[in-house]
């Protein structure tokens, strides 16, 4: 690969690693893509890893069958051992190939576009009464108010969740959120801690399945049960597994989703929001260009499972590859001006739900979310404003704000 740099891409996985702001990722990818879009990284924080991104490479990445996930190469698994370790081994994105390949069809029953349409009058029920709440008080924090509940009612009554039940679990998932995000540190107490939450998970969940298979009311849980009810089908333990990654990825990647993509409409794009206002028909196109522009997850990891040759560079079996989402979502050699937000840009083949076997399972329920809060908004407060500057936080896997201050 000629022209490449690699002493100026180590900078970059350099200021990658090491970043507080979230606003100057882009910059860095631009760097790895244009210096060396297949990176051998000799970061002490990444040892035998390569870094992709390029859109076309990671396409090919994602839909290959010799790059896997492994949950001994997740940086929330750290290599420990005990109740949340246990979990992340079992829950779906790191299942190797076969067993995922099982459980993600069991799951997937429940998420076929034609049961999430089912859930739209629901949906819109639930989007209509949080903004309500918030307009009647002039304004709030638009994560903590609508963004953050939205999907966390969702998913809960999609499982079929008492509103005590759905309670409990927002504030678990919030507090364990907090200890997940920090386990990569390898520190005992965080450790402790998240292995604390993930036994009360558990309990809570048991005693919710329990509940519904003495009373069954239909739905994902339903589903869950009577295949974990046949013996060569899904465990009670692979059971709260999928509970929770559904939860987990269902409810955090989605708010932040919306939260980052509002946050941009609101701000330095805020002819895009107007001109959406104007035209609310563009809805379904600015939902994918929020997607492709400012994704919450900005990077997957994959593990060769053999020695191989990949676009001429040698990599080892166990290697790690990262596949910078981000990256991909504004290389300009797909999306033309890729730094500006266009709700009209079209096509957007961005990688925000991934590629291949591990594709986003809630894809079409995120999507669904986001078209019809996006709609409400456009429909209901079309001058609605932030209250200051947004506050991102310093994280770099899940990028997201802190608070969304708006007024109506």
């Amino acid at each position: 690969m000629s022209g490449r740099d690699p002493a100026a891409a180590a900078a970059a996985v350099e200021a990658l690693a090491s970043t507080s702001d979230m606003t100057r990722l882009y910059e860095h990818y631009d760097t790895l893509r244009s210096a060396d879009p297949i990176h051998e990284s000799q970061h002490e924080d990444f040892p035998r890893c390569w870094f992709i991104s390029r859109h076309e490479d990671l396409y090919a990445v994602l839909r290959d069958k010799r790059f896997v996930q492994d949950a001994r190469n997740s940086e929330v698994f750290a290599g420990s051992e005990g109740p949340f370790a246990d979990m992340v081994s079992r829950i779906l994105i790191f299942l190797p190939p076969g067993p995922h390949e099982r459980t993600r069809g069991l799951i997937y029953r429940a998420f076929t576009p034609k049961e999430v349409e089912r859930r739209r009058p629901r949906i819109e029920t639930v989007i209509q009464e949080l903004i309500a709440g918030v307009a009647a008080r002039g304004g709030g924090d638009l994560l903590e108010d609508v963004l953050y509940p939205l999907p966390m009612t969702v998913i809960c009554e999609l499982l079929g969740a008492t509103p005590e039940e759905r309670d409990m679990l927002s504030e678990l998932f919030a507090a364990q959120g907090h200890e997940v995000s920090d386990v990569g540190s390898a520190s005992d107490s965080h450790h402790a801690a998240a292995d604390q939450m993930i036994v009360r998970f558990s309990e809570e969940v048991k005693r919710m399945l329990e509940r519904h298979r003495k009373q069954p009311g239909g739905g994902i849980l339903e589903a869950l049960i009577e295949a974990s009810d046949n013996g060569d089908q899904l465990s009670e333990d692979e059971v709260i597994a999928a509970i929770y990654i559904l939860i987990g990825a269902g409810h955090e990647t989605t708010a932040n989703l919306l939260g980052n993509g509002l946050a941009h409409l609101l701000s330095e794009h805020r002819d895009q929001w107007e001109l959406l206002c104007s035209q609310p028909s563009l809805v379904p196109s600015a939902v994918e260009e929020l997607l492709r522009f400012d994704t919450s997850v900005q990077f997957n990891q994959r593990v060769a499972n053999q020695p191989l040759v990949y676009r001429g560079f040698e990599m080892a079996e166990s290697d790690r590859i990262i596949v910078l989402l981000g990256a991909a979502n504004r290389d300009p050699e797909v999306f033309p001006d890729p730094h500006r937000l266009d709700i009209r840009r079209d096509p957007n083949p961005h990688l925000s739900f991934g590629a291949g076997a591990y594709h986003c399972l809630g894809t079409h329920l995120a999507r669904l979310e986001m078209q019809i809060a996006l709609d409400a908004l456009v429909r209901n407060a079309p001058k609605l404003a932030t209250a200051g500057t947004p506050e991102w936080r310093a994280t770099w896997m899940m990028t997201g704000l802190e608070r969304l201050p708006v007024t109506f």
